[in-house]
């Protein structure tokens, strides 16, 4: 009997070692290969809070460069609106007559200093804010605004480079249009850049504003924006001695992209540049418009207060 039990008890163990064996195996490779994966884990874990430092470094270096560059623009923008200041106010002392009648040639080199000091003025102007639109530090008040009266204001402000160009504006606005939810000062900034820069291109002819409100069903190629609670005001030139090819080339210099959102660059005046990105901040898009395959003029679309952004 014992040996019987003995017998049996040698064949369960020759059947069992081999399944040990194998479970050995097994578990000796599961383990080598759970290191493996926990070192590799390890090392893409080091690599990635490498990289969050690399990235936390650059992003610390180009904070540091950004604050470098306003504050280099701060003293660049102060170094010269001040002599600028003085250039202009003793200009008007001059052609006040205070200083002595001036004689006509005199009087008219004067007015060249006058007016160069004002537009590098505006230009220092320019250069400020772009910092502020980049930097972040840009702050908006939007209020309900009348596109009938923000029009006339820009053209109002605009009115002695109008006269001289020998050009005409006409708006055309309806009674009904929903009210503008923009800042009154940007929006102001908007009109004036963007008019500003056409008045200095062109030679006579007419500049026709018009305004309509996005929500009536226009068809896709009359209307670029195609969200609802919009108002879209269209700038184009009509009549003018300024040749359509040259018309056409400078808007899409300036815009060269259309409707895109965030155009590019292309030749574009600083001015304009900031009206794009005032126009960005505000909630709104800007683009070319045509006539056939000629640009004669630009759009552009911004919130009403039925659409708040």
């Amino acid at each position: 009997m014992e040996n019987t039990f003995t017998i049996l008890l040698s064949i369960f163990s020759l059947l069992l070692f081999p399944a040990f064996v194998v479970t050995f195996v097994r578990w000796k490779s599961l383990k080598t290969d759970l290191l493996r994966k926990e070192e590799e884990t390890r090392r893409e874990n080091e690599k990635h809070t490498k990289a969050l430092a690399e990235l936390e470094s650059l992003r610390q270096t180009m904070d540091q460069r950004k604050a470098e560059q306003s504050e280099n623009i701060h003293r660049v923008v102060h170094d010269l609106r001040t002599p600028l200041n003085n250039i202009i106010g003793f200009a008007d002392i001059l052609l006040s007559g205070m200083e002595g009648e001036l004689t006509e040639p005199q009087r008219k080199d004067v007015e060249i200093i006058l007016n160069s000091a004002r537009s590098l003025t505006g230009q220092v102007n320019d250069l400020q804010e772009m910092d502020a639109i980049e930097s972040g530090i840009l702050q908006l008040h939007r209020t309900p605004l009348s596109p009938a009266h923000a029009l006339s204001e820009a053209v109002e402000e605009l009115r002695k480079e109008i006269d001289e160009k020998g050009c005409t504006v006409r708006i055309k606005v309806p009674d009904n249009l929903p009210a503008l939810h923009a800042d009154a000062q940007r929006l102001q900034q908007i009109l004036t850049h963007l008019l500003g820069d056409t008045l200095r291109f062109l030679q006579g002819g007419e500049i026709l504003f018009q305004a309509e409100s996005s929500n009536r069903s226009d068809p896709p190629s009359a209307s670029p924006h195609k969200e609802k609670d919009f108002l879209r005001i269209t700038m184009t030139v009509h009549n003018t001695d300024t040749e359509e090819k040259h018309l056409d080339a400078f808007y899409r210099m300036h815009l060269p992209t259309g409707t895109a959102r965030h155009p590019s660059p292309g030749g574009s005046s600083l001015g304009v540049r900031i009206a794009r990105k005032l126009i960005h901040l505000l909630g709104g898009t800007i683009g070319l418009e045509c006539k056939g395959d000629r640009v004669r003029g630009l759009w552009l679309a911004l919130p009403t207060v039925k659409n708040p952004r």
